[in-house]
């Protein structure tokens, strides 16, 4: 991972550290083979690339990864402009793997793109809107495309660099639906770290 890290991914603007980055990647493959994978929130495709790199060591898979596209973003310290399908879709080129994935251009939060995504989804990684009401939203439309041992992932968990809705949705919402939980901060360990964080959640309770 070093290497790559360091030598292409990394080279990609985001948030996503490099020990984040690793785990994502061992989900990747270790869930590729039991269906489908789905990314909220694209970006400039660093995270994309590192569940790529997960798809291509397990031999097969495919990943679908939603992004809006917008010309800005609200936040702090976000590059700006905001990449393009386009743009986004020549990341995928630049590091050979368009085959893997393909992009939806659209909003995770309404019915019309959940549409343009399998259903039976083993690994859900969640990294768009952080406000609690629409997490609660767009969770209320993706759950139904779940399998029952899908891998659920969403980023950011406990960053106070953008507030305590995702904080808040995973500890409220999710933790009573999934029978296990694996809270992942070491970026809080490691000096100098992008902050981040990961709420990963497993096997959707069945009488939920």
């Amino acid at each position: 991972m070093g290497e790559l890290w360091s030598q292409r991914i990394q080279l990609v603007p985001g948030w996503l550290n490099s020990w984040e980055g690793r785990r994502l990647m061992d989900l990747a493959e270790a869930m590729a083979a039991k269906g489908p994978i789905v990314e909220i929130g694209m970006y400039w495709g660093r995270s994309t690339l590192c569940l790529a790199e997960g798809v291509r060591r397990a031999g097969k898979g495919h990943i679908w990864t939603i992004d809006l596209f917008e010309e800005t973003y609200t936040f702090e310290g976000c590059p700006s402009p905001h990449p393009s399908f386009v743009q986004s879709q020549q990341t995928l080129v630049d590091h050979k793997v368009q085959d893997l994935v393909t992009i939806v251009n659209g909003d995770s939060r309404l019915p019309s793109t959940t549409k343009r995504t399998p259903d039976d989804i083993a690994l859900l990684f969640v990294d768009g809107d952080h406000v609690f009401d629409a997490l609660n939203q767009e969770w209320k439309l993706w759950k139904p495309k779940l399998s029952k041992d899908s891998v659920i992932v969403f980023h950011d968990y406990d960053n106070e660099c953008v507030g305590d809705g995702v904080t808040r949705f995973c500890d409220e919402v999710l933790r009573p639906q999934f029978l296990q939980v694996e809270v992942c901060d070491r970026f809080k360990r490691e000096p100098g770290a992008i902050p981040g964080g990961m709420f990963i959640a497993k096997s959707l309770h069945a009488k939920i």
